[in-house]
């Protein structure tokens, strides 16, 4: 006896196709037998083992639907997100970002951030500071460097 509890589809489709064609060369003659306490004529047991392939095959058969219709819907999927995007902008620019008509197409309309007062202030600092690095950029490059003189070049005469 062999406990096959993992086995491939294409496995177990051969034991049951080989197990088939045993039962035929060789328990064909045999009027009935008990298994697992069930008693089973040849005829019986070829009909539940032949039965396999064509559930195995309508399996295989809807698996490759599924992946196709998978693959089909995401790629709709992206197509549909991109027009709804652009029909978004349209319909925000022929009503007004908060019109009653925007809700009804189903956008929801654009939130406004809210700052809080200590991000706020940070921002304000940070601008700052931006400011002033850049005024003390401005006048690095106004001024000539320590050490340059103004030396004016004088006309060579021939």
């Amino acid at each position: 006896m062999s406990n096959k509890a993992k086995q491939s589809q294409a496995a177990r489709l051969a034991r049951v196709q080989r197990a088939v064609a045993g039962i035929q060369k060789y328990l064909a003659s045999v009027p009935s037998m008990v298994m697992a306490a069930v008693t089973y004529t040849p005829a019986q047991l070829e009909s539940l083992l032949g039965g396999y392939a064509p559930v195995v095959a309508a399996l295989q058969l809807l698996h490759v639907q599924l992946h196709t219709a998978v693959v089909s819907e995401k790629a709709q999927a992206a197509q549909i997100d991109e027009l709804l995007s652009a029909l978004e902008v349209f319909v925000v620019n022929m009503f007004g970002a908060k019109s009653e008509q925007v809700t009804e197409f189903g956008f929801a309309p654009r939130k406004v951030p809210v700052l809080t007062a200590a991000q706020k202030a940070a921002s304000k600092a940070k601008a700052a500071a931006t400011r002033k690095a850049k005024k003390a950029a401005l006048a690095a490059v106004a001024s000539p460097p320590a050490g340059a003189t103004g030396t004016s070049a004088t006309p060579v005469k021939a």
